[in-house]
C-alpha cells in the first residue's frame, strides 16, 4: 500500500516458496507548478503580469497568454480547448512551454503524460474574453436664448481604455455656402 519505491518479495507455503518477483512503481507524471504571463493588445497601454498557478482568468479581448509548466516524469502536456487540442513534448527538461492570443472565451484542461501513464487527473480551468467595446460620442447643440447666432455643444465621450485626445473641428458657413 502507498509504495514509493521497488520492492523485491517472494511467496512462501509450507515447504513451498517461489522465486524472487519485483513489484516496480512506475513514475507518475506530476505537473509541480506554473506559470502564466499575460501580455495585453499595446491599444491597452497596460505592462505584462506574471502569476503562478492561476488558471481562471478574464482578460481583455486579444490577449496573448505564456504558460510554463514545471514538471518531473512527465513527457508530455496536453492542453484542451474547445477548438483544438496541444500536445507540448518536453525539450530534454522538466519544463514545458506553450502560448495563445485570445479573442474568444475558452474552457481548457490541463494534463501531464508519460509513457507509463497517461494521467486522466486534469486541471480545468476558464478563460473569460471581454469584448472591447467601441467608442462612444454623443454631442448635442443648444442655441443661445438671448443671442441665436450663438451655439453651445455638449457631449460625452467614453471608450472601455479611455482616449488620449478629442478635438472639435468646425467650419463657418455663410449664407449659401456648401460643406
Amino acid at each position: 500500500k502507498n509504495l514509493r519505491k521497488n520492492v523485491r518479495f517472494r511467496l512462501s507455503a509450507e515447504k513451498i516458496v517461489t522465486q524472487y518477483y519485483e513489484l516496480r512503481v512506475l513514475p507518475k507524471p506530476i505537473i509541480l507548478n506554473f506559470e502564466t504571463e499575460i501580455i495585453y493588445p499595446k491599444y491597452i497601454n497596460k505592462k505584462s503580469e506574471k502569476t503562478e498557478n492561476i488558471g481562471d482568468m478574464v482578460i481583455p479581448e486579444g490577449t496573448t497568454i505564456k504558460w510554463k509548466f514545471f514538471t518531473r516524469d512527465t513527457e508530455v502536456i496536453q492542453l484542451r480547448f474547445k477548438d483544438k487540442k496541444v500536445s507540448i513534448k518536453s525539450q530534454g527538461s522538466n519544463a514545458f512551454n506553450y502560448s495563445r492570443k485570445f479573442l474568444r472565451s475558452h474552457d481548457y484542461s490541463i494534463s501531464s503524460i508519460n509513457s507509463f501513464l497517461n494521467n486522466n487527473d486534469s486541471l480545468q480551468y476558464n478563460i473569460r474574453v471581454v469584448k472591447d467595446a467601441f467608442p462612444e460620442i454623443r454631442a448635442e447643440e443648444y442655441k443661445d436664448s438671448v443671442y441665436e447666432s450663438r451655439l453651445y455643444f455638449q457631449g460625452v465621450i467614453k471608450d472601455d481604455y479611455g482616449f488620449s485626445k478629442l478635438t472639435f473641428k468646425y467650419k463657418y458657413l455663410n449664407e449659401g455656402d456648401t460643406v
